[in-house]
């Protein structure tokens, strides 16, 4: 199976039948477990000690962690995507997986600056951080989704040949938003650095 497009042909010797679904399955059941065994420690010791009860920062993390809204969402959209193509090379993967991943991913990371509010208070530096963070997670989902015209011919033009349509440099796009999402990381492990006044 030969395709190209944003991603370019397959390298000679890929089989893109070739299938790692068993160890996504793994992987992500077990990382759900762990990480939602996380959130259910965090929220059942908050609710063990005295004073205000939950606060913004523990509704996000669930937000993150909980399948009804999207943490556990990305977990079971690579779950889904297994008969649909997760676990293949990634000139079969699905469209939505983008959008999915950088919501969780954003959420989780805004839960943080929300802890770190609650914990440390705000300052200059927490809005500064926090709202890139929100920024990139808009600039992906909407670059993400009017990135290829029209929209279906992201996915087929790897398995139509008659497909016709343009989309935006998708490996740059990722490169991109890869070293933004670092920035914001590193930001986000300043935040609590204290400050001279």
């Amino acid at each position: 199976m030969s395709n190209s497009g944003a991603w370019g042909p397959a390298p000679p010797g890929v089989d893109l039948v070739e299938d790692q679904s068993g160890d996504i399955i793994g992987t992500v059941v077990a990382i759900m477990i762990i990480g939602l065994a996380a959130v259910v420690l965090r929220l059942f010791t908050r609710s063990m000690k005295t004073g205000p009860g939950l606060a913004i920062d523990d509704y996000v993390i669930v937000f993150a962690a909980a399948g009804k809204a999207m943490g556990v969402g990305t977990a079971v959209c690579c779950l889904i995507s297994v008969p649909w193509g997760g676990g293949k090379y990634l000139w079969v993967t699905t469209y939505a997986f983008v959008i999915v991943y950088i919501t969780y991913i954003s959420a989780t990371k805004m839960s943080i600056l929300l802890f770190y509010r609650r914990i440390f208070g705000t300052n200059v530096i927490w809005y500064i951080v926090f709202g890139p963070t929100l920024a990139h997670w808009t600039e992906v989902t909407i670059t993400w989704l009017v990135g290829c015209r029209p929209m279906d011919y992201y996915w087929r033009q790897y398995t139509d040949p008659t497909a016709t349509g343009k989309c935006i440099n998708t490996p740059l796009f990722y490169f991109c938003n890869g070293i933004i999402g670092l920035v914001i990381d590193v930001a986000i492990l300043l935040v609590p650095t204290p400050t001279s006044t």
